[in-house]
Formats: structure tokens, C-alpha cells, sequence
């Protein structure tokens, strides 16, 4: 079960993500903004883990790659088999809210 919150509407409701699992949860809370901040932390019958991510800003990070690019160095911040696997994440999450069933992925020759 996922949850999301965002609202520019209401300036004290924070923003969050919940992922709930039958072995865990993940709370991502104050992380939907612009600026790498908030925490995210799993929560499982171990307990509780602060989960440590990468906090470059975006925008740096899209410069530095197209610097590297500039200077003929490879960079692939997103491959194509990235974006194949994404795209069938949304499309299991699509089929399993449409259904009300879990559903196995198959990320085919992109594995």
C-alpha cells in the first residue's frame, strides 16, 4: 500500500511518502521538495533504521553530468533499462489498484 501527501495549499501539512509492506514500512517524510532534505526510515520487526540517501541537489548534479558529457566522458545518471524497470513498476501499481491484486513483475531481458 503506498501513500503520498503534498500541498502547497496548506503551508504546515508537510509532504510524505508511506510504503507498507507485509515485512515492513518505509516512511519518507518532508523529502517532496526541491532541496535533498527529510528522512526517509524503515520499520521492520528488527525495529527502526534511519535509511541514508543521497543529499546532492538535483540541479548540481545535472550540471556536473553535462559537464562530464561536454568533455566526452560517459554519464548515465538514468539508463535505459532504468527507465524500462520504472515504467513497469507504474504499470504494476496501475494493474494492482485497478484489480485489488498483487501482481509479480517481469522485467524481461532488462534484468
Amino acid at each position: 500500500m503506498v501513500f503520498s501527501h503534498e500541498s502547497f495549499t496548506h503551508p504546515f501539512a508537510g509532504s510524505g511518502l508511506e510504503v507498507h509492506g507485509t515485512e515492513g514500512s518505509i516512511f519518507a517524510r518532508g523529502v517532496m521538495t526541491q532541496e535533498p532534505v527529510g528522512t526517509v526510515e524503515l520499520v521492520t520487526s528488527a525495529g527502526q533504521v534511519v535509511v541514508p540517501y543521497d543529499t546532492t541537489r538535483l540541479h548540481e548534479t545535472v550540471i556536473a553530468d553535462f559537464n562530464a558529457l561536454v568533455q566526452g566522458k560517459p554519464v548515465l545518471s538514468a539508463t535505459g533499462t532504468d527507465g524500462m524497470k520504472l515504467l513497469a513498476i507504474a504499470l504494476g501499481v496501475r494493474e494492482a489498484a485497478r484489480t485489488g491484486q498483487r501482481h509479480t513483475l517481469n522485467y524481461g531481458d532488462a534484468a
